[in-house]
């Protein structure tokens, strides 16, 4: 393309239809992106009407905003006709009473597929049929725990159903359009606020002390949150909005520093703006983080501005903050959908470009690279490179193309472009394209898709010149055409005929010139007429006027051909043409032993497609499960389904690596022991796939048994990162059921569940050292805090106790010093087991820090939490730890206990009333279990 036309696409001209979402995911993605870029309310509700009623096919699409009075009004709609149009509409009608709509605020989803055989109310059929609908899909819009209105598709013409996929996209878009409702209701709050602040800050000035109060009053309830500071960074005002983001309460943060929000390596950027702020420059919106109480690094968007005083001289700053955590997460969805689009478009043969006409950046997929021969480093993302390529000819063409489908002269973009290989060869690749306008019909973005057709077209000229070849052929006369007259006895009967015309093709075939034929006989030169009955067909044609068709085999008079004849009356005669179809029986007969090789590939690719598409189904339910065991046990059937008349299982190596366990199976019986030694099997031994057959029987692994019926068995090691992580075994009775095909299709199987298996127990792995304390096993404290937060959430549900003990090992600094850190180590680990081993399964045993560690007892009792305490500190005393022979004398601990919800109602307060008794207990002469005083 151009650079002229390029210009002219940034402008935006001659563009007058939106781009039509493919899918779901794509229209779903066009949503969550215009979220992010825009803040306009109304555009955004059309871009999703009109992506719902394309997707979904129906007559109309609309949003129905509720107000508190149960009335509500169409807000925007997207129709295919306008006889269907409803917008503006406002209803009041009965039928919308809080307990109709309590379904909606439950999440409810209301499709009716025939209105007409739906068991309504009669009031909603009525309402219905005011309308002209017949079929009724509803889905609530929530505003953050508001029901704010609906999402609504009507079939005016016909019932139809509404497939739960439709369903589910919808239900997502209902997601981003409450988002979206959220968003603006923000920020019209935060432009409330902003008018309220300069109406204060006016109102300092003055002595109207109730307009101050109002203002306060505002500030108090905004969503936002507002607060003041000092030019030296000191706060001086915070509202509830912010100690809801920031966790501080005012008493705590007024007169200290802003630094205490704001994260080490942010201060710089602080810095500067505050400088800003100080001659009297307004900070616009932007993003950055923030650091709450507990240490959370929070997403922010934050506007800034400076506070004068009386004399115009800036005294601090004023900051509005509001939390974007929802807004990263759409980024992250949307990211996350291009990626899987990608996904989709790397598996495919196509290619595609993404070209952004605002930033005037280009994007070309490595696909479309590659067809051009060029790696995806080797390419550059430009419009300089794509007219190095293209024939300047077909870059004009595609402009005009482009222009013509801006302007409605074409409803499409398709057109065939030559581009130049990096061999220097030239590739045809068809190009389709498609649009995306902004609010204001400019054009924004175009994104196009590229089909290698080289040999397609190479096929179509080799086509095209056979047929001028068999063209100039049939000009030759290669159909052999005669002419005769009839020769007549004195009765009148035809006893002969007699040549007037051979054309040469016709020579050739009777091997006679054409001089030579004219006015001899038939009958006399070519006697096989009367024997193979073509004469008397001949005759018929000349009497009765009807043609004579006919195919022969002749062997007479020196020719032995198959041909093909077609005989029309022509005066007291005939004329007939024919054709030597020799080679077209030898062909008929190739054809036929070609048209059964065809039908073979075509069942084979059948059956790739049907492997492919279970293999893809078993990547899905892989990439979903929790576990290992999880992962195999899903995909069994499926695997059955690749293997017809085969039987086998997935075998897992266990943490000992000296087992091997059987945890899937397929087929109707596992030819294989259930658990075998991996040195039974050869595949394992060898590292490599160990494929047997019946006349080898004796190379058979031992875990099969010696007397089984089995025409070929299969042993693949499933194997990642260089560790075997398991078996794949499959066994069938018939050596063809594990053809090389079954053999292949069983590498790539055995390729994927590894690589599945690996990377849960990668996830075990990592979940598993993110709660555990490396030195002791147990629980570690982030664990305990989380732990002990949902057991009080609980609790506090059920009205149930829960207990806390806190112990500390005494002397423990004595015993490292003593015997050294090892020691130490050793006896940390010592009562961690002896804990474990003296609680109940449904207790928590955590390392709180050094050689302090905490129990969580849930539904205990205050004083069968001091009891079990004392039993710990009984069992912990009568034992005497020895340590490779030496004994460490004899052991105790300080206990505090404490329970919820006596001593506390948040895990802080309850684990800091059981430390302080803990203390108290070794304040009083260690070895002892102290419960905790008062009520907090």
């Amino acid at each position: 393309m151009t650079q002229g036309g390029a210009k002219k696409l940034q402008g935006g001209q001659h563009l007058h239809s939106r781009m039509r979402p493919w899918s779901w995911d794509q229209a779903i993605a066009a949503v969550a992106q215009q979220i992010h870029q825009s803040r306009d309310l109304p555009t955004l509700w059309q871009t999703i009407l009109e992506s719902m009623r394309w997707l979904l096919d129906c007559d109309r699409t609309l949003v129905y905003q509720l107000s508190p009075d149960m009335a509500g009004r169409v807000v925007a709609e997207a129709v295919r006709d306008p006889q269907w149009s409803i917008l503006d509409q406002v209803v009041q009608d009965t039928c919308f009473e809080a307990d109709w709509l309590k379904g909606y605020t439950d999440q409810r989803v209301w499709a009716v597929s025939d209105v007409a055989q739906a068991q309504l109310t009669p009031c909603h059929a009525e309402f219905l049929a005011e309308f002209q609908v017949k079929a009724n899909l509803a889905i609530p819009v929530r505003c953050e725990s508001r029901l704010w209105g609906l999402l609504i598709a009507h079939h005016c013409t016909t019932p139809r159903p509404w497939p739960q996929e439709d369903v589910a996209g919808l239900q997502q878009m209902a997601l981003y359009g409450g988002i979206a409702v959220q968003q603006a209701s923000l920020a019209a709050q935060l432009y409330e606020a902003k008018a309220q602040l300069a109406i204060q800050a006016q109102a300092e000035q003055g002595p109207n002390r109730d307009e101050r109060l109002r203002l306060a009053a505002i500030v108090d309830s905004s969503q936002e949150a507002i607060l003041s500071k000092t030019l030296a960074g000191i706060i001086t005002s915070w509202n509830p909005a912010a100690e809801r983001l920031y966790g501080y309460t005012a008493q705590e943060i007024i007169g200290q520093s802003v630094n205490r929000l704001i994260p080490v390596d942010r201060r710089p950027e602080e810095a500067q703006i505050t400088q800003a702020l100080a001659q009297g420059q307004r900070i616009e919106p932007y993003e950055t983080q923030r650091q709450h109480r507990d240490g959370r690094i929070l997403d922010v968007s934050m506007t800034l501005s400076p506070i004068f005083d009386g004399e115009g001289r800036v005294i601090g700053t004023s900051t509005i903050a509001r939390d974007i955590t929802d807004s990263r997460q759409i980024e992250l969805d949307l990211k996350a959908a291009k990626e899987q689009i990608d996904l989709v478009l790397q598996a495919s043969s196509e290619g595609f470009s993404d070209w952004d006409l605002v930033t005037n950046k280009i994007y070309f997929s490595p696909q479309f690279k590659a067809m051009l021969g060029y790696a995806d480093h080797e390419f550059e993302n430009s419009l300089e490179m794509w007219n190095s390529v293209i024939l300047p000819e077909d870059g004009e063409a595609s402009w005009q193309l482009l222009e013509d489908y801006n302007n409605g002269k074409v409803d499409q973009f398709s057109i065939t472009q030559r581009y130049r290989h990096k061999n220097g060869s030239i590739i045809h690749i068809l190009t389709r394209a498609i649009h995306l306008k902004n609010a204001q019909e400019q054009m924004i973005r175009i994104v196009g898709s590229y089909l290698d057709i080289t040999s397609l077209v190479t096929t179509q000229e080799a086509l095209k010149k056979s047929e001028i070849q068999l063209a100039s052929v049939l000009n030759s006369s290669l159909d052999g055409i005669m002419a005769f007259r009839s020769v007549r006895d004195w009765q009148g009967r035809i006893v002969d005929f007699a040549w007037l015309l051979s054309n040469p093709a016709a020579c050739n075939m009777v091997g006679r010139s054409g001089d030579y034929l004219i006015g001899k006989r038939l009958l006399e030169e070519m006697p096989g007429n009367r024997e193979e009955g073509l004469f008397d067909g001949y005759v018929r044609t000349v009497e009765t006027g009807e043609p004579y068709q006919r195919e022969f085999y002749y062997n007479y008079d020196g020719v032995e051909s198959w041909f093909e004849a077609v005989a029309v009356k022509l005066e007291d005669g005939f004329s007939v043409t024919f054709r030597n179809v020799t080679a077209l029986k030898q062909s008929e007969q190739v054809l036929c032993q070609l048209n059964a090789e065809l039908e073979n590939r075509v069942a084979d690719l059948a059956q790739r497609h049907a492997e492919m598409v279970t293999l893809n189904e078993i990547g899905d339910f892989l990439q979903a499960a929790a576990t290992v065991e999880e992962a195999c046990g899903t995909i069994a059937n499926l695997v059955e389904d690749l293997f017809p008349h085969c039987a086998g299982g997935i075998f897992i190596t266990r943490e000992s690596n000296n087992r091997l366990e059987n945890i899937s199976r397929f087929g109707p019986s596992l030819p294989s022991q259930a658990a075998f030694d991996p040195h039974h099997c050869w595949g394992l031994r060898r590292g490599q796939i160990h494929h047997v057959e019946a006349d080898r029987a004796s190379l058979r692994c031992q875990h099969i048994p010696a007397d089984a019926a089995l025409g070929a068995t299969f042993c693949l090691p499933m194997m990642a990162q260089g560790e075997t992580l398991g078996l794949l075994y499959i066994a069938a009775e018939t050596a063809a059921a594990l053809d090389e095909s079954k053999q292949q299709l069983a590498r790539t199987l055995a390729e994927q569940v590894g690589m599945a298996i690996a990377n849960l127990k990668l996830k075990e792995t990592l979940k598993h050292q993110s709660i555990r304390d490396p030195l002791t096993g147990l629980y570690n404290r982030r664990y305990l805090e989380e732990a002990l937060t949902q057991e009080m959430a609980q609790a506090e549900r059920n009205s149930h106790s829960i207990g806390v003990i806190m112990l500390d090992i005494d002397h423990f600094k004595r015993l490292n010093d003593t015997f050294g850190h090892d020691i130490g180590d050793f006896v940390l680990q010592w009562v961690a087991k002896l804990l474990r081993d003296n609680v109940r399964k449904s207790d928590i045993v955590c390392r709180y820090g050094g050689e302090e560690m905490t129990v969580i007892l849930p539904e205990a009792t205050l004083a069968e939490t001091v009891a079990r305490a004392e039993h710990l500190r009984h069992v912990l005393s009568q034992l005497n730890p020895h340590h490779r022979g030496q004994s460490l004398g004899m052991l105790t601990a300080s206990f505090g206990v404490a329970a919820f919800p006596i001593h506390g109602n948040t895990p802080a307060t309850l684990i800091k009333a059981a430390d302080t008794a803990l203390y108290q207990a070794k304040d009083a002469g260690r070895n002892q279990v102290l419960a905790a005083q008062g009520i907090t």
